[in-house]
């Protein structure tokens, strides 16, 4: 469970007209062995644009597997229309367990967006604020979307750094999260996720719990439908 939508914000962006979309994605993590249920939404306008998700985790042990987690993003981007492909953004990040609430995460920065061709590849350089921790640390952010006939091809890639007195501290982390989707009939998609990170503390399966300067790679099998 993670940002694992994200990955539409640099393709939207690009759309000078209004936009406005919103889909359901659910997850059968099969490193984990439960579900994930996604809803995002995207819009965007004249100014730039708007993004959010929420996740929930249903993975509380007790029979039935209800809702254990809960993690939001908000992104919100304002276009430079002096200077092309370029954005101003603000985003916060907060989440909390049935046992604890996260760090609360506030980001600000830029987004440049490089056209190769007919695709497009944002990058998104990130002031990073975690409050209840100490210092202000930095994040990359790229994302991809492409389609082909009935497929969808996206995903997205964070690097950051941890600061002195995070969990886990110090740290460079890396997660990534390709996903791929087929259209199986109107708005329906099945598809899969693999969240490959490192020192990214969400990171843990029902063998092993999370370890720092560790690989996981965790695969899902998914259904989507956009509405």
């Amino acid at each position: 469970m993670t940002s694992k939508t994200r990955l539409i914000i640099g393709y939207i962006i690009l759309i000078p007209s209004f936009s406005l979309g919103q889909n359901l994605q659910i997850h059968y993590d099969l490193g984990r062995e439960h579900f994930t249920s996604t809803l995002e939404m995207f819009k965007t306008g004249n100014l730039g644009s708007t993004f959010w998700f929420v996740d929930f985790d249903y993975n509380n042990g007790q029979g039935t597997k209800n809702a254990s987690l809960g993690y939001w993003e908000i992104a919100r981007y304002f276009a430079v229309h002096k200077v092309p492909n370029t954005s101003l953004t603000i985003q916060y990040n907060d989440g909390l367990t049935n046992e604890c609430s996260f760090n609360p995460v506030w980001l600000g920065g830029i987004q440049y967006i490089i056209n190769i061709k007919s695709f497009s590849l944002p990058f998104d350089f990130l002031l990073r604020r975690e409050l209840n921790t100490k210092g202000i640390t930095f994040q990359l952010t790229s994302v991809w979307f492409y389609t082909w006939k009935d497929f969808e091809i996206t995903g997205y890639i964070d690097i950051w750094n941890t600061g002195s007195d995070a969990y886990p501290s110090s740290k460079w982390a890396f997660q990534a999260e390709p996903q791929i989707w087929y259209n199986i009939y109107g708005n329906i998609m099945i598809g899969s996720e693999i969240e490959i990170s490192r020192n990214f503390s969400g990171a843990w399966t029902i063998a092993r719990e999370f370890k720092e300067d560790e690989f996981f790679i965790i695969p899902t099998i998914a259904l989507k439908w956009a509405f």
